[in-house]
C-alpha cells in the first residue's frame, strides 16, 4: 500500500499594471511492486482519504482516477545511472588499455631525431613504438616518420616509413602522431632512432617504446626474429 498527497492550486497575479492567472498540480502517482511466484489476480483498489481546500473547507466532487498497469515495466531511472556508469568504464577502460605495458624508452628532444636503447623482447608482448611531433605554422600536410631498430652490435635489423597523422592543426602549433606494433622474439637491447621529414618546421619530438602494450582494435603487427 502507499498514498499519494495530491493537490492542485490555481490563482491570479498583479505586477507593474500586468496581470495573469496562475495554475499548478501534482496529481499523478506512481506504485511499483514485486510479485512473488504466485497463480492468483491481483487487484488494484484506490480510494480518497481526504479531500478538501487549502483553507480546510471540505469538497464534495468526485475524483476520477484514470490507472494503468504495467507488467515488466523497467525503471528509466536505473537504465540511465547504469548507462553513465558503463560509459564511464569504457571510458577508463579505453584509456589504462591505450597507456597499457611497460615504458622502456622515453625521450624528448627539441629537434627531429630522438634516440633511444633499452632491453626488451617476448614473443607473447607487443611493443609499441610511438612518436608524436610539434610543428610550427610552416608544417606541409604530408610528413614522415623514418624509423631504424639496430641490434646489440649497432646493426639495422628494420626499417621502416610511418605517415604522421595531423590531430591538431591551429594558427601556430600542429601536432602528429604515429606508431608502430611489433614483436620482437629475442630478449636483448635494441636501439631505435627516428627521423622526421622534412624536419625544417619540427620544434619537439617524442619517443616511446612500451613493452606489453594493449590495442583496442586489430592491428597490423611486424615480426622480428634475430
Amino acid at each position: 500500500s502507499a498514498i499519494k498527497q495530491a493537490w492542485q492550486e490555481s490563482g491570479t497575479w498583479e505586477e507593474d499594471g500586468e496581470s495573469g492567472t496562475w495554475s499548478e498540480q501534482d496529481l499523478s502517482g506512481r506504485f511499483d511492486i514485486r510479485q512473488a511466484t504466485l497463480d492468483a489476480p491481483i487487484v488494484v483498489a484506490i480510494s480518497v482519504l481526504e479531500q478538501g481546500t487549502v483553507n480546510n473547507q471540505p469538497l464534495n466532487e468526485s475524483v476520477t482516477f484514470p490507472v494503468t498497469v504495467w507488467d515488466g515495466a523497467i525503471d528509466h531511472r536505473f537504465v540511465w545511472s547504469g548507462f553513465v556508469g558503463v560509459l564511464l568504464l569504457t571510458v577508463l577502460a579505453a584509456i589504462a588499455t591505450k597507456n597499457g605495458g611497460e615504458i622502456v624508452i622515453t625521450k624528448t628532444v627539441k629537434d627531429s631525431d630522438p634516440r633511444g636503447r633499452g632491453r626488451l623482447g617476448n614473443p607473447d608482448k607487443l611493443v609499441r613504438v610511438a612518436v608524436r611531433i610539434v610543428g610550427d605554422e610552416t608544417s606541409p600536410r604530408k610528413m614522415k616518420a623514418d624509423l631504424a631498430i639496430k641490434d646489440s652490435y649497432g646493426k639495422v635489423i628494420y626499417r621502416c616509413s610511418r605517415p604522421i597523422q595531423f590531430y591538431f592543426r591551429g594558427e601556430e602549433r600542429v601536432l602528429g602522431y604515429c606508431a608502430l606494433d611489433l614483436i620482437l622474439e629475442a630478449a636483448a637491447s635494441y636501439g631505435f632512432s627516428v627521423d622526421i621529414v622534412p624536419d625544417a618546421p619540427i620544434d619537439w619530438t617524442y619517443l616511446t617504446v612500451r613493452e606489453g602494450a594493449r590495442t583496442l582494435v586489430p592491428t597490423e603487427i611486424v615480426h622480428i626474429r634475430t
